[in-house]
């Protein structure tokens, strides 16, 4: 029965850490969402924030016209506030291919250099709000 309540509190007390540590929470003082914008959904992505913050197959992203909007899933979502980053935001797009095609973003935001991985039919989407170039690596 203890493991039935501690489990959990210890559960977002470490979902909460990793989001002040890992810079998340700096993040959403500037760029905090108001609310879920509409636009395409790409679910179960990830996004890396230096030095030390990886999102693995975490993350529920929406390319919007307003920016890309992104939250942890909802196991993961405790201490994180949802993040909706502006396309000013996008340095650089290019493409990777290993096991299948994907695209890697990279965001400049408050000095930290963010990636995010999308799948390669974000292609199509990411052209029509992002003015940046995409290379192939």
């Amino acid at each position: 029965m203890g493991f039935a309540v501690v489990f959990p509190l210890f559960w977002c007390f470490v979902i909460w850490v990793v989001s002040r540590v890992g810079g998340w929470s700096s993040l959403a003082s500037s760029f905090a969402a108001s609310g879920e914008p509409q636009g395409t959904r790409y679910a179960w992505r990830s996004i890396r924030i230096p030095p030390a913050a990886n999102y693995n197959g975490c993350l529920n992203v929406i390319l919007s016209a307003s920016g890309i909007y992104m939250v942890p899933s909802k196991i993961f979502s405790f201490g994180h506030e949802p993040l909706l980053f502006p396309w000013d935001c996008v340095e650089h797009v290019s493409e990777q291919r290993f096991l299948g095609r994907r695209l890697l973003v990279a965001l400049s935001a408050k000095g930290k250099n963010i990636t995010l991985v999308l799948p390669g039919e974000a292609e199509e989407v990411l052209r029509g709000y992002s003015r940046k170039q995409l290379s192939k690596r």
